[in-house]
């Protein structure tokens, strides 16, 4: 196994780990930071909070907070994305990295929209 660090910027940090030919991918995420905005069109996803906390927001659901060892399962053609509640990481699987890439642009905006405003300290 071998863990490899994929994409770093002002939110964190994003690794990926193969298991068993299926990507885990580890998120390490800012307090106050977004991530998401995407959909997945035929798989489910799954997350756990390894560390900290974030609040999901999923299409059709309210938005709840989870904390370190809380997990989820996100339906497949969800979109959904998480803000960190604090410095948090959370492991996610369940979707290929193909599926991963496509964004769910109505949403993907709040995403832009939450990590600008972080960056500019408002």
């Amino acid at each position: 196994m071998k863990l490899d660090k994929i994409h770093q910027d002002e939110r964190g940090e994003i690794w990926t780990l193969m298991i068993d030919g299926i990507e885990h991918t580890f998120l390490k995420s800012n307090k106050n930071c977004a991530r998401g905005g995407c959909i997945h069109r035929l798989s489910r996803e799954y997350a756990v909070v390894l560390q900290g906390a974030v609040e999901y927001h999923v299409r059709g659901k309210k938005p709840r907070i989870y904390k370190k060892g809380e997990s989820l399962s996100i339906q497949p053609n969800c979109p959904h994305y998480f803000i960190a509640i604090e410095d948090s990481v959370v492991m996610e699987w369940g979707p290929s990295p193909e599926e991963k890439k496509e964004k769910y642009p109505q949403w993907r905006k709040v995403v832009d929209r939450i990590n600008e405003t972080t960056k500019s300290g408002s």
